[in-house]
């Protein structure tokens, strides 16, 4: 088992308790099994990169906690970290479609966890309008 999965998994669990969910109720509305949910937490899997999206929107926290543990959503209100959420949601949903211009990024944003950046980075690579492209 991998210590960064057993870490996440137990941030996925932290968050899903503080949303008052049990795992059925929360499996439910990823649109996955109970037993899933169970691995992951348990840091056996780790979720891909839509399901983070989905798990930090649904539990009200940012995507940075659930990746790295820093508790800023502490320091954003609700309305801050809901937008911050959604701006990932489209760098994230351009990575994926974009997977051969993913290392430029990378090099661009210069390994800096802050969503501005990755969003310059993007911006830079003039692809801000395929983000609104987004459904």
């Amino acid at each position: 088992m991998n210590k960064d999965n057993v870490k996440l998994g137990l941030r996925i669990k932290a968050a899903r308790e503080k949303a008052s969910m049990n795992q059925a109720e929360f499996a439910e509305k990823l649109g996955i099994f109970p037993t899933h949910l169970n691995r992951w937490e348990k840091g056996k899997v780790a979720p891909g990169w839509t399901a983070l999206v989905e798990i930090a929107m649904i539990c009200n926290v940012t995507l940075d906690w659930l990746l790295t543990g820093n508790d800023v959503s502490d320091k954003l209100t609700a309305a801050t970290s809901k937008n911050l959420n959604k701006d990932l949601e489209k760098i994230l949903y351009w990575l994926q479609n974009n997977p051969l211009d993913v290392p430029l990024f990378l090099k661009l944003i210069k390994g800096k966890k802050e969503i501005k950046s990755a969003l310059e980075a993007l911006r830079l690579l003039g692809l801000s309008s395929s983000l609104a492209e987004r459904p």
